[in-house]
């Protein structure tokens, strides 16, 4: 804004004013790309600042929000109400679910129509930690129940702690 303004006026002050026809326009002129250059730092400073911005705001329910079961990244979400969404790409993933069992259908055939939502904002489907635990009661596989026991001793619990002690959202 300040940069246009300033042109404008430079501008105006050139076609406008008799300052063409005296011998102070080559100051003017001499300074303008000074001028110009200085002008430019805020605008490229603030453009840096917006980009920056732009690019965070996609990640940002996501800040503070990832846990880690082995080598694999949990991304776990709050949502309005203070519950729990776990990513379901990520669950499926650090478990070694293949083939079929990936299928958003087959999964909500059995945690239900609420038990996998997508997460607003992201379009990504999340388990509901009801919908979590109803899944998880299905196998009987041993990095499973590992997994059952880490999602409720490092997620669940203190989370439920965090809100007993008014710390929630």
């Amino acid at each position: 804004m300040i940069w246009a303004g300033f042109t404008v006026a430079l501008v105006w002050a050139w076609v406008v004013a008799p300052i063409r026809e005296s011998t102070d326009a080559i100051p003017w002129l001499m300074k303008a790309p000074l001028i110009a250059l200085y002008l430019m730092w805020p605008l490229w400073q603030g453009g840096r600042f917006v980009l920056q911005k732009m690019r965070e705001a996609p990640l940002a329910a996501w800040q503070g929000r990832y846990y880690a079961f082995g080598n694999f990244q949990i991304r776990v979400l709050v949502d309005e109400d203070d519950r729990l969404l776990i990513v379901a790409t990520d669950v499926l993933d650090a478990l070694g679910i293949e083939g079929r069992g990936r299928q958003a259908e087959r999964i909500r055939a059995i945690v239900g129509r609420d038990g996998l939502r997508t997460v607003p904002g992201t379009g990504q489907l999340a388990f509901t930690e009801t919908g979590m635990q109803a899944w998880l009661e299905r196998s009987s596989r041993r990095d499973v129940a590992r997994f059952a026991l880490w999602l409720r001793t490092q997620v669940s619990e203190p989370h439920r702690r965090m809100l007993e002690r008014g710390m929630g959202n």
